[in-house]
């Protein structure tokens, strides 16, 4: 059972520890580990939350029974309190509002439930349960993943606006937004970089082995800060741009230009690729342009012009 994370690979969640505290030293999926703390006895839940990051999420129950309120974007807001807050437990509250919609879902062993990007929910054991869960974001919810974080930065912000004229404020922002959030500008931008790259359409088997020389390249890497992982990265982009620039500028033009891959027939790993190829130009397109990105100065570096220039 190999680790299969669908927007990027291992060696890039070791800045992540929650997303790297089940894998073991090969990289594998340890099922003991997973085993040993998945499991939730009766009676036991989760409170009223969305997913983090904006992320789609996947439950597959291995045993036991599950029972899910799952809401439709902007109907939690029909749930808000007096003081704005989400409330903790909706199980007393909502069979008597009649103004919300909702879907209440049994789960039973051996089903999953797909949770969509935004849509809130609250998950009860209605037995002794085991379950298996999955977060990741993709072409088709990566623009979500950065509006959610545009939104995050502007509530640390707001909070701490008193002290915006102290020296550091921007970067100090970050931080908060990493610890709020679960993640920061640069981290994310590492990670549009990496999925830029990895999708990058390739014409042949020899460029399909510079993927490869590539990831072997990340996962040997020895390093204790994102900057040795960007100069990596950044060499990459500068040679895929010097050698394969029209398709990157074609994709830019036309975001839709994914569909071409999906309607002549391809295999399904090629059009789904190019959709996220496609997609993630485009948010890099509105990141680099973002003031806080500027402020920063984020994009700095060999690829400083190319990024202007978009």
């Amino acid at each position: 059972m190999k680790n299969q994370l669908c927007i990027f690979d291992s060696w890039i969640t070791k800045n992540w520890p929650a997303c790297f505290s089940w894998r073991s030293s090969d990289g594998l999926i340890d099922l003991k580990k997973i085993f040993e703390n998945v499991p939730g006895s009766h009676g036991t839940w989760t409170p009223l939350h969305v997913d983090v990051y904006r992320s789609f999420s996947w439950s597959a129950n291995i045993l036991g029974r599950k029972r899910w309120w799952i809401f439709p974007p902007g109907e939690e807001r029909k749930l808000l309190s007096s003081n704005g807050q989400i409330p903790f437990d909706i199980r007393s509250i909502i069979k008597d509002r009649t103004d919300v919609k909702y879907y209440l879902v049994d789960q039973y062993s051996g089903q999953v439930v797909f949770v969509p990007s935004g849509w809130y929910h609250q998950v009860v054991n209605m037995t002794d349960c085991i379950s298996i869960n999955h977060n990741w974001f993709n072409a088709t919810n990566v623009s979500h993943v950065w509006d959610h974080l545009q939104d995050q930065l502007k509530a640390v912000e707001v909070s701490t606006k008193d002290v915006s004229s102290i020296p550091g404020w921007h970067e100090e922002c970050q931080t908060c937004l990493r610890a709020y959030a679960g993640i920061n500008f640069e981290e994310f931008f590492s990670i549009l970089k990496y999925i830029l790259i990895t999708r990058w359409p390739r014409s042949s088997s020899n460029d399909d082995d510079g993927v490869s020389s590539f990831l072997k390249k990340c996962k040997s890497m020895q390093y204790t800060s994102l900057d040795v992982l960007n100069n990596v990265m950044d060499y990459e982009l500068t040679s895929l741009i010097e050698t394969k620039l029209e398709i990157f500028q074609t994709a830019l033009k036309n975001p839709l230009l994914w569909r071409k891959y999906y309607t002549t027939g391809v295999k399904t790993s090629t059009w789904i690729r190019m959709h996220d190829f496609c997609m993630v130009i485009q948010v890099i397109k509105e990141f680099v342009h973002h003031e806080t990105v500027n402020t920063l100065h984020l994009c700095n570096g060999v690829l400083q012009s190319f990024w202007s220039s978009l």
